[in-house]
């Protein structure tokens, strides 16, 4: 789920918050991306990685970075992880269609880089990322909620 919400608020930033393409880089573009850290309650610690505010680094904390608790790659990999306890398979494996789901997205997570999440286009990797988790919950309730 807080992953889910991370690439909605970075979605919002993109698509929303900024009407022209040409304040990108201004005062308001940095004040717009400034709130989305702290609506992330990720202000304090992104400036204790970055010592200055940036779209790529912002978007690399929040979507990429693997030891940030609010960030994508950490919530999915946390979730992987939570999923293995419940069903007692081992890494680089899987038991069922919610483990293997779980395993491609942290994996895609895992190896891409933030030139990889711009070159792909913002919004069409962050459309990516919450396909793959409504994917996830679709298997969830499958595999754990539906009686066959």
């Amino acid at each position: 789920e807080r992953a889910d919400k991370i690439t909605r608020l970075l979605d919002v930033k993109y698509f929303v918050l900024l009407p022209d393409v040409h304040a990108v880089g201004s005062s308001l573009d940095l004040l717009q991306w400034s709130a989305i850290l702290k609506s992330a309650s990720a202000h304090e610690m992104y400036y204790r990685k970055y010592n200055q505010l940036s779209p790529a680094s912002i978007v690399e904390f929040l979507v990429l970075d693997g030891r940030f608790p609010r960030s994508i790659r950490f919530c999915v990999s946390e979730a992987e992880n939570a999923h293995r306890v419940l069903t007692g398979s081992q890494p680089a494996s899987f038991s069922n269609e919610t483990e293997r789901r779980l395993g491609q997205l942290r994996s895609n997570l895992d190896y891409a880089g933030v030139e990889d999440v711009f070159r792909q286009g913002l919004h069409e990797y962050l459309d990516d990322i919450q396909i793959g988790l409504n994917n996830i919950g679709d298997s969830l309730a499958v595999c754990y909620f539906q009686s066959d």
